[in-house]
């Protein structure tokens, strides 16, 4: 879905929480987008990890939830140092142009 993007370059997927961190420590991206329903994989405490590591990455969470669990879930990921929480349904078409505010600085 993502790589449909013009401008979006994928340089890793990752399948857990630790692996996630250990590549944006090793590969240093602008920004990163999380999918905050991965089983096995606690993206919560992977943004606070992220926004850790200097410099951070700029992180988009990306979620798939009905309202009102959704708007708990964006509260959530906000606090844990998300910069950005999208509903996947509604709101995927924002993701070239928040990667495009992320490179412009």
């Amino acid at each position: 879905m993502l790589s449909s993007f013009p401008d979006v370059e994928i340089i890793c997927l990752s399948s857990t929480d630790g692996d996630a961190i250990e590549m944006v420590r090793r590969e240093s991206p602008a920004a990163i987008i999380l999918d905050s329903e991965l089983d096995g994989f606690d993206c919560v405490e992977a943004v606070r990890a992220i926004k850790e590591l200097k410099p951070s990455p700029a992180v988009i969470v990306l979620c798939n939830h009905p309202n009102p669990h959704f708007r708990k879930l964006e509260r959530t990921f906000m606090q844990s140092g998300a910069d950005h929480f999208l509903d996947k349904l509604l709101e995927m078409d924002r993701v070239p142009e928040l990667m495009e505010r992320v490179l412009k600085g």
